[in-house]
């Protein structure tokens, strides 16, 4: 058996105008992360990672302290390992709802939405969120209109990038890195488990930042050993989904 461990990016910097980029705490995360990983000499044969900033920061920050430790580091990206248009397909519906649209499709999610005026704009948006998603993946929306990958689309590839991975180590005995997003763990969770498409959502709402997921993989086989795992944040404060 091998290992593939999927590490989710550290906090990123939701409502600022560009999410992609970590904040300062998310920075804070990366490097406990990576002295984490040195410490206890956890080494890749093989690191690859999405070509989202907050991915690569992540990456790089965590890097440091490996590197310094002499543990090996080499990284492939793999832009088939980014997270999925659920934030863009929401923002969109928020737009339509705050423009005024009336349709049958948003009444969902107006009632979210009405009841939480004036209530910080984070909750309010975290709560449509996961409204929004839960119903994106059932395809309650008509997206036609949107330039955004849907969901099915996301999970085969995810599926697929996760598949092209292992298949290309088919030696036992390997440790395989992953640094990407709460939606491909997710849906990690899902193959290894059989979840159905909403089972996945709810568990991409759960991954906390810098979180670790462990799988086990052989030929015909893919098995959840951990998930979720942060060892290495001690402090309440260091702990975030978002």
């Amino acid at each position: 058996m091998s290992r593939l461990i999927l590490i989710r990016h550290a906090q990123a910097s939701i409502m600022k105008a560009d999410y992609d980029q970590l904040s300062d705490l998310g920075k804070e995360q990366s490097a406990i992360l990576g002295k984490y990983l040195a410490e206890i000499g956890l080494e890749f044969d093989k690191i690859y990672r999405g070509d989202l900033r907050r991915h690569r920061e992540t990456e790089e920050i965590a890097s440091v302290a490996c590197k310094r430790a002499g543990l090996k580091w080499e990284v492939e990206i793999m832009p088939t390992l980014n997270e999925h248009q659920g934030p863009k397909v929401v923002k969109w519906l928020i737009s339509r709802v705050m423009a005024g649209e009336e349709s049958a499709e948003l009444e969902g999610i107006r009632k979210i939405m009405d009841p939480m005026a004036g209530q910080h704009p984070k909750k309010q948006y975290l709560a449509a969120f996961e409204y929004a998603t839960l119903e994106w993946v059932k395809a309650s929306f008509d997206t036609s209109g949107l330039d955004a990958e849907d969901w099915q689309p996301f999970r085969s590839r995810i599926d697929v990038a996760l598949d092209t991975i292992m298949q290309a180590h088919p030696e036992s005995g390997q440790t395989i890195g992953v640094f990407t997003s709460g939606g491909p763990v997710g849906v990690a969770i899902g193959k290894a488990l059989g979840l159905s498409d909403a089972q996945v959502m709810h568990m991409n709402w759960i991954v906390q930042n810098s979180s670790i997921s462990e799988f086990l993989f052989s030929k015909g086989r893919f098995s959840l050993k951990t998930f979720n795992a942060i060892p290495h944040l001690k402090e309440k404060r260091l702990i975030t989904l978002v």
